[in-house]
């Protein structure tokens, strides 16, 4: 018999797996740049698109070219190019002229370069009378050494990443008890918890905004609000912000060097499984969540959403690298990501009050990702040009990205705020008339915004524009005796549970978190320091640092 070797290399230039490994390559590629961002989980459904979509493409060129292998090879190489135009897009500056009255602009040029190319490669390979089984052999060669290189990155990272994971320090136990016969009490509230991403206190927003936010302040004291006139977030990352408020504790990074640990799905998957949720399901609460767009917040165990999307975060992201996304704003496809980005938060703050066919209590969970960047309204609402790729960049990213300065940042951020205001004040009042229960309400933000922000850089961040929030707390019987002025996100739900559920829960220490973004369990302690008023150096250094 043969040799194994002999065997193998048979097999190599018979078989073109490349046409499957090509684009599954992309795939992956894709995800190693995201790594820390997304499960790998994220990438099933596209790697099966992607390499049924091959498959497809090579049997329908077998039949025109009566070769399997010439026809994997055409469909090889056009996958390469068809993944490549949004990294090439890039490279290449952009640019305009017309021929016989056609505009040809960089993406024209690269889509026409790219199919006459493969053009000239399929009727090459259709005439061709030669063996193809060496073309087949390096191509294999070639799509298993790059999946072999991601394969190392990807289990790399996850040796790396891989520990005790993050407990919540001074979190109440998921046992702990709730009165049982809280279960079948019909008075059992609605509780909406509506996190505004980015939302600033009205002092930061006067201070550094130019901005007096106090009448709609006014409107939510009418309406009964307690309002904590100096609440800070416990972090400045949304993704810590919202695990501590939801699971009631501080994160406690255990067993690794917090510096080594840098990806986010610890949180992705405390965020699903949170205790809040988890306490009033066990309560027969319906839970519901309004889908932000943002993939660590997009997903709750056990609820429903009113509305969903065709494309998670992460496939949105790949869609954008292929030869079908456009890199120029005025084009349908450009404009569609900044469009869906509108379409959920206008759906959200228009559904909140919506009534749910249901004998059950419901906790409606809506995170809102505005007056947070991307900036695509107007004070009015109206839809506004963005001139970068659709992105949630904020602070130091937000300036490299070349969106524009500090003063832009600030102007572009009010007229968000207000469209937010006038949309919230519809929103709460339509919940107040329409809920059948007793009703909780919380608006808060999740950290402010970041117009004085390095992510690279505590020094130069200034922490309170940073870290104070908009916290307001509605409750059907106006006891506030548990709320005061300092109270952090921490404490929210420690005060609900123990005001309405009974349970023996107390309050715990407010304290304040800088960290880094590429080091987010590299807490930085900024409890003492989050008072201190004064313009960063680098914001002096500038000129962008707003008089008082």
């Amino acid at each position: 018999g043969k040799r194994p070797s002999s065997k193998w290399r048979s097999m190599l230039s018979r078989w073109a797996i490349h046409v499957c490994l090509f684009p599954l390559f992309f795939v992956l590629s894709f995800y190693v740049t995201n790594i820390k961002e997304f499960p790998l989980k994220v990438v099933l459904v596209p790697s099966l698109i992607v390499i049924a979509a091959a498959l497809i493409l090579c049997g329908l060129l077998t039949l025109a070219m009566k070769s399997g292998c010439k026809s994997a090879v055409v469909v090889s190489v056009g996958a390469v190019l068809f993944f490549s135009i949004g990294y090439i897009r890039r490279i290449v500056p952009q640019f305009e002229f017309t021929v016989l009255g056609l505009d040809i602009g960089r993406q024209f040029l690269l889509i026409f370069i790219s199919l006459v190319g493969l053009i000239v490669i399929g009727f090459a390979a259709a005439k061709s009378k030669r063996s193809w089984s060496v073309p087949t052999t390096l191509l294999n060669l070639l799509a298993m050494s790059l999946m072999a290189v991601v394969g190392v990155q990807i289990s790399v990272h996850k040796i790396i990443n891989t520990g005790p994971g993050i407990p919540m320090k001074e979190t109440p136990s998921r046992e702990n008890a709730i009165p049982a016969a809280l279960g079948d009490n019909p008075e059992l509230p609605n509780i909406y918890y509506i996190v505004m991403d980015a939302y600033a206190r009205n002092d930061v927003l006067k201070e550094w905004y130019g901005y007096d936010n106090q009448a709609f302040l006014d409107y939510l004291t009418a309406k009964g609000f307690f309002i904590a006139n100096k609440a800070k977030s416990n972090y400045c990352q949304t993704g810590l912000s919202l695990n501590s408020t939801l699971n009631m504790g501080y994160m406690a990074l255990m067993g690794n060097d917090p510096r080594r640990v840098t990806d986010r799905l610890p949180l992705i998957r405390m965020f699903r499984t949170n205790q809040v949720a988890r306490k009033l399901r066990k309560l027969g609460y319906r839970i519901v969540c309004f889908p932000p767009g943002y993939y660590l917040t997009e997903k709750m165990e056990g609820a429903v959403y009113p509305q969903g999307e065709w494309l998670n975060e992460f496939e949105r992201g790949l869609f954008e690298i292929t030869a079908l996304a456009s890199d120029t704003e005025d084009s349908q496809d450009a404009r569609s990501a900044f469009e869906s980005h509108r379409r959920r938060i206008v759906y959200a703050l228009e559904h909140l009050g919506d009534t749910y066919e249901t004998d059950r209590p419901v906790f409606v969970f809506a995170h809102i990702v505005c007056p947070h960047p991307p900036f695509v309204f107007n004070a009015s609402g109206k839809p506004m040009r963005v001139s970068t790729r659709y992105q949630h960049s904020d602070g130091s990213h937000w300036f490299a990205s070349g969106e524009g300065t500090a003063r832009d940042y600030r102007r572009r951020y009010i007229d968000q705020l207000k469209f937010m205001n006038v949309k919230l004040k519809r929103a709460i009042d339509a919940i107040l008339v329409r809920s059948k229960r007793p009703t909780i309400i919380i608006l808060q933000g999740d950290h402010g915004p970041g117009s004085m922000l390095d992510w690279e850089s505590a020094t130069n961040t200034n922490m309170p524009e940073r870290l104070s929030i908009l916290s307001a707390y509605y409750f059907p019987d106006k006891q506030y005796d548990l709320l005061y002025d300092k109270i952090t996100p921490v404490n929210t739900f420690r005060v609900i549970f123990r005001q309405y559920f009974g349970e023996a829960i107390g309050r715990i220490r407010d304290k304040n978190y800088f960290s880094e973004w590429n080091t987010p369990y590299d807490f930085v302690d900024v409890t003492d320091a989050v008072d201190s008023w004064e313009p960063t150096p680098r914001a002096i250094e500038t000129g962008e640092a707003p008089g008082r």
